[in-house]
């Protein structure tokens, strides 16, 4: 005959003050379980608030980052402003100082030149644009991923407490 703890022949269970009783055993389990599924429920929350406030950091980088491609786009238009305005003074008076007249011809290159540097100011600060608007995007993503990580979290949770109920439940 096999013997089993708590069994009236077994000495251990008269002399032992560890209660066998399945129905204590199963409640203990059960309580460890509910327990252990509310402490994770927990863990799952702060690692969702986590992720989501790393995420909303990295978006303010990422909005940082598109002003900064727009203050760059300025600055690059200022430089090269004051480098056009530099090279084209020096055009004029070369041409002046070689005695050709601002009428025709050398109107029409100059005239040219400052609608091709007007084109190249507008490339620059569409350039600029065009970095801001892919960094803004990237905030927006970040900020879906931080949301995302919350609903995760929140739908981990929800499990936990409806498997805790089963538990309790089943009990």
């Amino acid at each position: 005959m096999i013997r089993t703890p708590g069994s009236p022949d077994d000495s251990y269970a008269f002399n032992s003050r560890i209660n066998y009783d399945p129905a204590t055993a199963m409640i203990v389990g059960t309580a460890i379980n509910v327990g252990g599924n509310l402490l994770s429920a927990d863990a799952a929350m702060q690692s969702g608030n986590y992720q989501k406030d790393i995420h909303n950091r990295n978006a303010g980088i990422y909005e940082d980052k598109a002003k900064q491609a727009i203050n760059i786009g300025e600055r690059n238009v200022y430089l090269f402003n004051d480098a056009f305005e530099s090279q084209m003074a020096s055009t004029e008076v070369a041409l002046h100082n070689s005695g050709v007249r601002m009428e025709g011809t050398a109107l029409e290159l100059i005239q040219h030149s400052y609608g091709q540097a007007e084109i190249e100011r507008m490339n620059i600060m569409y350039d600029a644009q065009v970095a801001s608007y892919d960094f803004k995007e990237q905030a927006v993503s970040s900020r879906s991923q931080g949301d995302m990580a919350m609903f995760q979290a929140r739908s981990q949770r929800a499990s936990l407490f409806i498997s805790s109920v089963g538990s309790i439940v089943g009990t």
